[in-house]
């Protein structure tokens, strides 16, 4: 676990691994505040390319950050907030420089509304309200030991044997292998979650 919150800090990505919700899920992480253009790449290339930043209902708040949908809805999807770009400092939004620099100010606790354009492209998640109680939870337990605020980017982890489905557990511990990565399982709300292979991040 020690190693796992230690990369966070230096603003590595992690492999976060949960069993709840319809099946296994795998998700690369990076602590929000750490965030840079060579990290968020990486969660881009190989990832899903849908970058969401989970934060508290209190941060969602103070950011002015509605739910895309009125609540009951559209089942999960109560969770996504309206999509945000820093307001300053970026171009397109879209690089990985500009999707860094919001992602930061996303975690920035003396970040206002107005410092964010609507629609962007990253996504807020309010994982206080997450049905499955999975993923973003325990990725937001992980930042807070890692002394780091609660908020995390994330993005879902691809199959590498079939780039049309999402990874698998045994996929995710192969692509750590691979790629130097602390992977941490975790069963419910981080209880007994377990690192699994650890090293820096290379590309």
């Amino acid at each position: 676990m020690s190693t796992a919150l230690r990369a966070l800090a230096l603003g590595r990505p992690i492999v976060v691994v949960t069993a709840g919700g319809p099946g296994p899920r795998a998700e690369l992480v990076l602590a929000a505040e750490r965030a840079t253009a060579h990290a968020v790449a990486f969660l881009v290339r190989h990832g899903a390319g849908f970058l969401r930043v989970a934060l508290s209902d209190d941060d969602a708040d103070r950011l002015d950050l509605p739910v895309m949908y009125p609540p009951g809805s559209r089942g999960a999807l109560e969770r996504d907030c309206v999509a945000v770009d820093a307001a300053h400092g970026t171009t397109t939004g879209i690089s990985a420089a500009d999707r860094a620099r919001t992602i930061s100010l996303l975690a920035a606790p003396t970040s206002t509304p107005r410092d964010f354009t609507r629609p962007g492209h990253v996504i807020p998640v309010r994982a206080a309200a997450d049905p499955t109680g999975g993923t973003l939870p325990a990725a937001l337990a992980l930042a807070s030991r890692a002394g780091l605020r609660p908020v995390v980017a994330s993005c879902a982890l691809v199959s590498s044997s079939d780039p049309v489905l999402l990874a698998g557990p045994r996929e995710a511990r192969e692509f750590a292998a691979r790629t130097g990565l602390a992977v941490v399982h975790a069963a419910g709300p981080l209880r007994g979650a377990d690192v699994l292979a650890t090293a820096s991040l290379r590309t």
